[in-house]
């Protein structure tokens, strides 16, 4: 916080914050700097979000189980962009914490190459697999996608990729699929959500 006095400016006080474990730190610095240091403007922007990503997280914001920040993991909130492996630029999509890891990795498929596709496919598995390592607990791993009928024809060997490493998946496009996902996400994170219609 800036004090600003006639003849300048001044700092505040130290703050401090505390974390549950040092993966934390990366992700609360950044957060951080977002709020108090990256203009306004910058920080509203957030690229190579898919529609999918970004419709599961304003869902997430507005039941208000997202996370401000990591240290909230150990509250049973859902941690976005949770740094994995700093050095593989591996972050998870969605992480919560309920006496394990809840791991969600996010691909939307309704694109017009489904092709471009599989590096992304084989990066979210990647996560899973370094998450089951950097992780000091058990991790479960979600794949939650978005495909039609007809994408999902197109990608079915992602889908096979991804199921070979996944504990459950969720094809978000299924409204059961979708109600299943949020009702095992409202479980984990203790939070009575009202019934989706």
């Amino acid at each position: 916080t800036l004090c600003h006095f006639s003849k300048g400016i001044s700092l505040s006080n130290k703050g401090q914050f505390a974390l549950d474990d040092f993966n934390q730190y990366f992700s609360k610095v950044k957060q951080l700097f977002e709020d108090l240091v990256m203009p306004y403007a910058a920080r509203t922007r957030h690229k190579g979000e898919s529609r999918l990503y970004t419709q599961l997280k304003n869902k997430f914001k507005s039941l208000e189980l997202l996370a401000k920040d990591a240290s909230e993991l150990s509250k049973h909130k859902i941690v976005q962009n949770y740094p994995i492996n700093e050095n593989m630029g591996l972050t998870a999509d969605f992480l919560l914490k309920n006496g394990i890891y809840h791991l969600s990795e996010v691909i939307d498929y309704n694109v017009n190459n489904t092709q471009s596709k599989l590096k992304e496919t084989s990066l979210k598995m990647m996560t899973f697999m370094e998450s089951k390592k950097t992780l000091l607990d058990e991790v479960n791993c979600y794949f939650v996608y978005s495909a039609t009928p007809k994408k999902e024809s197109e990608v079915i060997q992602h889908l096979n990729l991804a199921e070979s490493y996944s504990n459950k998946m969720f094809n978000i496009n299924s409204t059961d699929d979708f109600k299943q996902y949020i009702a095992m996400v409202s479980e984990l994170t203790q939070t009575e959500i009202p019934l989706l219609h």
